[in-house]
This record gives C-alpha cells, sequence and structure tokens, in this order.
C-alpha cells in the first residue's frame, strides 16, 4: 500500500530533479500572483507609439511591437496559462478519476462500455477535437477554453486509474474489507481512492505541462486565448513577423513556456520515483 501523502512529497523534495523542478514552479507561480500587481499595465499602448525596444532599466525584457512592456505582459501572461491549466487539469482529473474507479471497481459490462469509450477517444487526435470544438467560436471565452481542454484530456488518465484499482482489487486491505462487509461505496472512498493518490498526482504533474503546450498552440493558431489579452502562446504568435528584428519578443514567451514545461517533468519525475521506487 502506498505511504502518506506527506512523506511522498518530502521524498520528491529530497530528489535534486524534483526539489529544481518545485522551486521553479513555486517561483512562477510567485511571478504570476505578484507580478501583475506590481508592474504596468500589460496592455497600455503608448501614445506615441514607440515600437518595440530591447531590454533595458526602464523595461528590463524590453517592449514588444506596440510600445508595451513585455515583462507585464508575461507576468499577466503567466497568470493566465497557469490558471487555464491548474483549472483544466482538474477537471480533467475529475473526469478520468471518478470514470477509471467506476470501470475498475464495477468490471464487467460497465468496464468494457467506458473503456471502448475511451479507446475511440484516445484513437482520435486530441488537437484535431479541440480545433473541431473551437472551429465553432469567432472568439471562445476563457471559461469555455478552459472547459473543452479539460473535457478532452481525461481519457489517458481513466486508463491509469483504472488498472491500479484492478490491481488494488486483489489487495490483502481491500479483501479483508469487503469481507467484513464493507459495501463498494466505503470500498471505494476508503481503501480505493486515497491509494490512487500517486497515479493522479503523477498524471496531474504530466498533464499540467501538456495543457500549457496546448493551450499556447491554440493560441498561436488563433483559436485559443484572443488579443489583446495576453498568454504565453499569444505572444509568441504577436511576434511571428517581428522575431528578426526584435527577438526579444518570442524569446522571452518562449522560454517560458519551456522552462514551465520542463519543470513539470521534473516534478512528475519525482513523484513516480517516490510513488514507486522501481521506476527509479
Amino acid at each position: 500500500m502506498i505511504g502518506s501523502l506527506r512523506g511522498t512529497l518530502t521524498a520528491a523534495w529530497r530528489n535534486p530533479s524534483g526539489r529544481s523542478g518545485l522551486v521553479v514552479l513555486g517561483a512562477l507561480i510567485a511571478f504570476a500572483l505578484v507580478g501583475p500587481i506590481v508592474l504596468p499595465d500589460p496592455t497600455r499602448i503608448p501614445e506615441l507609439g514607440q515600437g518595440a525596444t530591447g531590454p533595458s532599466l526602464s523595461h528590463w525584457f524590453g517592449t514588444d511591437h506596440f510600445g508595451r512592456d513585455l515583462l507585464a505582459r508575461l507576468a499577466t501572461g503567466a497568470r493566465i496559462s497557469l490558471a487555464i491549466a491548474a483549472i483544466a487539469v482538474a477537471l480533467s482529473l475529475s473526469i478520468g478519476t471518478a470514470v477509471g474507479i467506476i470501470a475498475g471497481s464495477f468490471g464487467g459490462a460497465v468496464d468494457r462500455i467506458l473503456m471502448r469509450i475511451v479507446d475511440a477517444a484516445l484513437a482520435l487526435p486530441r488537437l484535431f477535437i479541440l480545433l473541431l470544438l473551437l472551429a465553432v467560436w469567432e472568439r471562445i471565452p476563457i471559461p469555455a477554453l478552459v472547459a473543452v481542454i479539460g473535457a478532452t484530456g481525461w481519457f489517458g488518465t481513466s486508463r491509469l486509474v483504472r488498472g491500479e484499482v484492478l490491481r488494488l482489487k486483489h489487495e490483502g486491505f481491500v479483501q479483508a474489507a469487503v469481507a467484513l462487509g464493507a459495501g463498494r461505496t466505503r470500498t471505494i472512498f476508503r481503501h480505493l481512492l486515497p491509494n490512487v493518490a500517486g497515479v493522479i498526482l503523477v498524471s496531474a504533474t504530466l498533464s499540467m505541462g501538456d495543457v500549457i503546450l496546448l493551450e499556447a498552440g491554440l493560441s498561436y493558431l488563433g483559436v485559443g486565448i484572443q488579443p489583446p489579452t495576453p498568454s504565453w502562446g499569444v505572444m509568441v504568435f504577436d511576434a511571428r513577423n517581428s522575431f528578426t528584428t526584435a527577438p526579444w519578443t518570442l524569446f522571452f514567451p518562449g522560454a517560458l513556456v519551456v522552462v514551465t514545461v520542463l519543470a513539470t517533468g521534473l516534478v512528475s519525475d519525482a513523484l513516480r520515483a517516490a510513488f514507486d521506487p522501481r521506476s527509479a
């Protein structure tokens, strides 16, 4: 049986890679929370239209082609991108966990029907599904974007949770609880759900990086966050025509996307090693 969640997180923190990832993610979250409060308005365009200027003491990361402060836009974009990723991942994990536990614990026809639905969904590229769904909106609201991303990201999690539930059903402590008269609901919430927390947590960290990349890609394609609202994908899209003359407008948002995805990957690897030392 998996040890306490606190002990697992402590083991992940002791892992140098996990500690590095957690520090980076903590810094990014602090940047997203504090930056928009202390930095200038990211949508304000100077009256003189100064255009793109390089990093300086007045604008540490420079300005974009409209003269807007790039650091301020990065901070607001971090808040938007991280919030979208966190909420969408929470939604997809909730759906995937529920489907996986129901399929694994009930078995039989219920399991077969749910898993055939998951197999059919996994056979279609997620980006293709999203593009079809988002094509009906000219300007999609952010809550709708979060809901669409979350509702199309639970298939892999459901299979992982189902597999773990099938394994746990044959463990002695679960069979003992059933023999003592524990009902299905009590078995799920008291014995199965706490012990699939490791799979869920690892899946969450992996999904965070995927959703950040997905949101950036959708925004770059023009079907995600719409200008002038800043997100990292929108900023990369805005810099597509000026990266040769103002490379900083592309470098900084692209670098933040790469660093965030790398940090989530490091945390995920550390958590996987902490939950299952044989995988390290």
